[in-house]
């Protein structure tokens, strides 16, 4: 069937009409959005107010197509969009493993649950399909009432990363059981190959979805003029012509591939730009976009059943919805309580080597686990799976039973979560958080008196307006310290008022990241680590009462991914790949490294004015200012330790950054002159323009990479034999017969008594030249990347070495044999005077 465009319009403007009315309907009454939805549907099915253009909506081929085409990437990208990978990079293993898992799990329990009750006339195969189909998640409720009552961010950031997968395995299993039910006779051999596909698919279609986006997206999003118009248009094109491509011309799965467009995205249109503050604007921009398309596209599921529905039939299946709605509470009982516990133990007791990986989540607190338990929603993506899925036998009684279950929980159980969290005694704040909420209170009301003078001078107030105010002020001023000083005085502990000043010194860290990030000295990826890093410390001390085991970087996980570098930098096709990305993490390493050195020293001159200011017990400030003295000599040590490795590339970051700090004085002198009146707008605004496109152009990080691993034709230039030699014309003939030499640390290169007769130049490391003494050595020279020894060995003869050359860390030589010098010599150097 083709709708014409008048009945699309009138179909949209049906859909939105509806829409808005629902929403109001269910603001006023405090219904679910599924109850209301679903029940004016089946009204206007069942009344002569249906609009004829719904009709058209009804047909199989254009629902189908819809629902496959329009409404499930739409959602799908959504919960992705939503999600932030970088808290879930060190627990990803287990939310894939225990997230398919979880879900296959529970489509089995409630299935063997269904079966052995007799109750159903379903078959085992129909009944397999009906909890795949509601095995979905809807994570909105209850990360809403987390939110509410200040729970842990990790356990929201959990449950949105397993609703996804959970729901992603959900479509891919259905669609799997559809093609099993339909074929009938179905071999067991085929059913393991079509999980093989089943992993297959997954794997392909996020590989597809992430290459496509990196592609499209590399330009726009790395631009400097970023506008919402361009990052909203963006979307759109990627997720459904992803989504078209994987589906229709590369036949892969289009949904994971939709997954993997949201999963990228997250990452590249959610990262702050420091050349818009606000960086937030455009993010907000998409985030409403995006918010509004999921609620309409979950509208317009929910009338579409409701239109669909019989109401006889309807009454004939509730009791068979009450009881599988027991069966997936049930389901949901077990897994949650019972064997996601007894699994941590058991693979943490026989499979302790990989217990990090595949079980790297924090045991949740058993009030959590009840909260979660009950509020694990199927989501409304079981409508769309289910209308995706065509026609089938039992496919009206399905059909009927989740437009019964769904409203039921989203009635019984959603509105019953705040009723539940009382019970449990998770509404009420903790003492730190209410010593935060106090002291809050207080500094936002002693910010409000002193702006009184300001109402003063400007002579907009009278002067007893003003004092009724002031006065005001100062009465809940006094109110608020008297209340905060009983606090302290009854209930703050050393133990506590040292949560709290960690609490305030990291918001005064993070404010200094925000502030170099605003200038331009730290990139935007920089920038995002170390204030998720310290979002991490805020968390751990406020919740847990210490800080964190580590935040960006844990042992294990460095150590694997410096063996599979290793493993992979030998490989000839990624060589290069992997050399480029040592540098760009080395340069980001000591980005990082310089960012935190700064926030040490700016949290450990706070904390003297601390000191002096306020009441706050002496030993508790020492204690942090420890802390903070450790980090900030280990922030300095990556620093030394870099710049011995590298320091041309040190040199040029110090360049960069001074060039930086010049222009952001100049800028801040114009925008003073401005203000006083003495440059006219026109001219000022031509100057900081100039500046502004200085300040973009001079980005420290890209500059200094170019210095960060010294090829041989670069090193060669240092040489003076090599000076009058035209390098690039012979790169071809000179390059080939040098040898590359990657060292560890204290491996020695020459003793006493050994034969030079090699050119060394220095791409990467740190080597100390020693003499040696009767029970010791004597320090001769330090060598840096950058620099060259043995020339002599090439141009006169080979050298008997009296020193030691010792590696200090790990090093990178470029090595130049006499035997090969003398072909060189031959083949293209003999016109060239010899020394």
């Amino acid at each position: 069937m083709t709708l014409s465009i008048p009945q699309l319009l009138a179909l949209f403007l049906s859909l939105l009409i509806l829409t808005a009315g629902a929403w109001l309907l269910e603001k006023r009454l405090h219904l679910p959005p599924s109850f209301t939805l679903i029940s004016l549907g089946l009204l206007l099915n069942q009344s002569q107010l249906n609009p004829l253009i719904l009709n058209e909506l009804l047909a199989t081929d254009f629902l189908s197509e819809l629902v496959t085409f329009i409404l499930l990437p739409i959602l799908l990208f959504q919960v992705a969009f939503k999600l932030d990978l970088r808290p879930l990079h060190h627990t990803l293993p287990s939310l894939l493993s225990l997230g398919i898992l979880g879900n296959l799990l529970f489509t089995g329990l409630m299935t063997l649950l269904l079966h052995f009750s007799g109750a159903t006339p379903f078959t085992l195969l129909q009944l397999l399909l009906f909890s795949a189909i509601l095995s979905t998640l809807d994570p909105l409720s209850l990360t809403h009432q987390f939110k509410h009552i200040n729970a842990p961010k990790r356990l929201i950031l959990l449950l949105k990363g397993e609703s996804l997968i959970n729901n992603a395995t959900a479509i891919l299993s259905a669609q799997i059981l559809i093609a099993i039910l339909l074929v009938q006779d179905f071999p067991l051999y085929t059913l393991w190959q079509e999980w093989e596909t089943f992993l297959f698919d997954i794997a392909t279609g996020l590989l597809v979805g992430w290459l496509i986006t990196a592609l499209v997206s590399t330009y726009p999003l790395r631009s400097q003029n970023r506008h919402p118009f361009l990052e909203i248009t963006l979307t759109l094109l990627l997720v459904f012509g992803t989504f078209y491509m994987a589906e229709v011309w590369l036949h892969v799965n289009a949904i994971m591939a939709t997954v993997a467009v949201g999963l990228t995205l997250s990452r590249s249109l959610t990262h702050p730009n420091p050349n818009r503050i606000p960086s937030t604007i455009s993010s907000d921009h998409l985030k409403h976009f995006w918010e509004y398309l999921a609620y309409l596209s979950q509208a317009t599921l929910f009338l579409t059943v409701g239109l669909l529905l019989e109401s006889q039939l309807l009454l004939k299946q509730l009791p068979l919805a009450i009881l599988m709605l027991l069966a997936i509470f049930i389901s949901r009982l077990l897994i949650t309580q019972v064997i996601k516990p007894l699994t941590r133990r058991l693979i943490t007791h026989t499979l302790p080597s990989l217990t990090y990986f595949l079980l790297s989540q924090k045991v949740i607190n058993w009030r959590y686990r009840t909260l979660i338990h009950w509020g694990s929603l199927p989501n409304v993506i079981s409508l769309g799976i289910l209308l995706t899925l065509g026609e089938f036998d039992a496919s009206p009684d399905f059909l009927h039973l989740v437009a019964l279950i769904l409203p039921l929980t989203h009635l019984i159980q959603g509105t019953s979560l705040s009723q539940l969290t009382r019970t449990l005694k998770l509404n009420k704040p903790s003492l730190i958080d209410n010593l935060l909420q106090v002291e809050g209170t207080l500094k936002s009301q002693q910010r409000a008196l002193s702006r009184i003078p300001e109402f003063q001078q400007g002579g907009l107030f009278s002067a007893r307006i003003a004092q009724q105010q002031q006065q005001r002020c100062e009465q809940a001023v006094q109110h608020t310290q008297s209340y905060y000083a009983t606090l302290r005085k009854q209930l703050m502990d050393q133990e506590l008022e040292q949560r709290l000043l960690f609490i305030r010194v990291f918001s005064m860290e993070r404010s200094l990241y925000y502030d170099l990030f605003a200038k331009g000295h730290l990139s935007a990826r920089s920038y995002q680590n170390l204030t998720y890093s310290i979002d991490l410390q805020s968390e751990s001390i406020r919740h847990e009462g210490k800080l964190p085991q580590f935040t960006l970087h844990f042992h294990k996980g460095y150590l694997l991914q410096q063996y599979l570098l290793n493993l992979c930098s030998h490989l000839p096709l990624i060589k290069h790949w992997i050399k480029q990305w040592r540098a760009r993490q080395t340069a980001q390493d000591y980005e990082e490294a310089w960012g935190r050195h700064q926030g040490n020293i700016h949290v450990l001159t706070c904390l003297d004015d601390l000191a002096q200011t306020e009441t706050l017990r002496p030993q508790v400030i020492e204690k942090i200012r420890a802390h903070y003295r450790r980090w900030h000599e280990a922030a300095r040590t990556r620093l030394d330790h870099t710049g011995e490795q590298f320091s041309e590339f040190v040199n040029t970051m110090q360049a960069k950054l001074a060039e930086r700090l010049l222009l952001h004085a100049e800028r801040e002198t114009i925008l003073e002159q401005t203000h006083n009146g003495f440059l006219p707008t026109g001219i000022a605004n031509a100057l900081l323009w100039e500046l502004d496109i200085k300040l973009q152009t001079h980005n420290t990080t890209h500059y200094a990479l170019t210095h960060l691993h010294w090829e041989p034709v670069h090193l060669l230039r240092r040489i003076p034999y090599f000076k009058q030699i035209p390098i690039e014309t012979c790169a071809s003939q000179i390059l080939p017969h040098f040898r590359i030499h990657n060292l560890v640390a204290n491996h020695t290169l020459f003793n006493p008594g050994d034969l030079q007769d090699s050119l060394f130049l220095i791409a990467q490391g740190l080597i100390r030249v020693s003499y040696p003494k009767k029970h010791t050595y004597s320090d001769l020279a330090t060598l840096m990347a950058g620099d060259f020894f043995g020339e002599q060995s090439l141009l006169i003869h080979p050298i008997l070495v009296t020193e030691i050359y010792r590696t200090v860390t790990p090093c990178t030589l470029y090595e130049l044999r006499r035997e090969e010098f003398q072909k060189i010599q031959a083949a293209c150097l003999s016109n060239l005077p010899h020394s």
